[in-house]
């Protein structure tokens, strides 16, 4: 591994390996200041003038190796701070540049979910940005940089445009790429064009046939696309392999609704109460069923839910 022909490490770790092999350098060079003072380290007694020379040149060597060490340690802040310090001496480094993007973009993401408003992460995003286009530069096959410069561009900065070119580009180098179609799907879903969504989902589930989330955004354009007997097939398939879940019934109700099927729709949206009684949107949306049918327990019990379950985040 220490002599990269196993297999190569990564750039931002290869330095780490150093370390072990410097323990050699470390004894050669206590060695030669020992020779070059006029003695040798394996004697058991030495001459003063040796020993003060000895001394100072390790003073002389201490000084500045725990300057750099001390400086050097502000760097270890953190795993995002370390890797800014050492992105400047990895440039053509393909994996460190992915690395510290992909842990930059999750910081901005968390951020995000914090509340801060989206034009102050605007400057990390450009910085994510460049070290992802830089990964791809290095090695222009590396579909995963590919495919996460386009959620910066979807997620952080909303060009829809520019995400489906990089997401198409990650499909191309790794045509098994999942996530690459997944992300395709749902950036033509989110732009209002179903259609052209349908065939990226379909791709990703023909991969990965049990993709939950894949499944139920292809539902949910198949029912924008007036296909809704294929809808009601997917959240039944959904319901199979994860009956814990309640979005299906909750789709399979709203379908149900439309269709002019009111009981049926009333036993998919109670059964989806069961499983989670702490969705807001829903108890309310029963206790308000209930409450014009006349049925005033049971729009007090959905209301109480409600109440408890706390108002959903704007």
């Amino acid at each position: 591994m220490f002599s990269n022909l196993i297999a190569p490490p990564t750039g931002i770790v290869a330095e780490r390996f150093l370390y072990a092999a410097s323990l050699g350098f470390s004894l050669a060079l206590v060695y030669l200041i020992f020779r070059l003072a006029g003695s040798s380290p394996e004697k058991v007694r030495m001459p003063q003038k040796t020993l003060t020379y000895v001394i100072l040149a390790a003073v002389v060597i201490a000084i500045p190796a725990t300057a750099k060490t001390i400086d050097r340690n502000r760097d270890w802040e953190d795993e995002l701070t370390l890797y800014a310090a050492d992105m400047p001496y990895l440039k053509n480094s393909a994996k460190a540049n992915f690395i510290y993007a992909t842990n930059l973009r999750s910081s901005v993401v968390e951020r995000l979910k914090s509340g801060v408003p989206r034009n102050n992460i605007v400057p990390d995003a450009r910085i994510c940005i460049r070290h992802f286009r830089q990964a791809v530069n290095v090695y222009p096959s590396y579909a995963d940089a590919w495919n996460n410069l386009g959620e910066v561009y979807l997620l952080l900065l909303n060009e829809s445009d520019s995400a489906i070119r990089c997401f198409a580009e990650a499909a191309h180098h790794n045509p098994s790429f999942t996530a690459a179609y997944y992300n395709l799907g749902y950036t033509y879903q989110v732009t209002d064009r179903a259609e052209e969504a349908i065939p990226y989902y379909e791709k990703a589930l023909e991969l990965q046939p049990y993709e939950i989330r894949a499944m139920s955004n292809l539902a949910q354009v198949y029912q924008k696309t007036g296909q809704t007997e294929k809808a009601i097939k997917l959240n039944e398939d959904i319901i199979a392999i994860e009956p814990g879940l309640e979005l299906p019934y909750i789709n399979l109700g709203t379908y149900a609704l439309r269709g002019g099927e009111a009981a049926k729709a009333l036993e998919y949206f109670e059964k989806a109460a069961t499983i989670n009684p702490y969705n807001y949107e829903l108890n309310m949306r029963l206790r308000n069923y209930f409450q014009r049918v006349g049925d005033s327990a049971k729009a007090g019990y959905y209301l109480d839910l409600a109440r408890r379950s706390g108002r959903p985040q704007q």
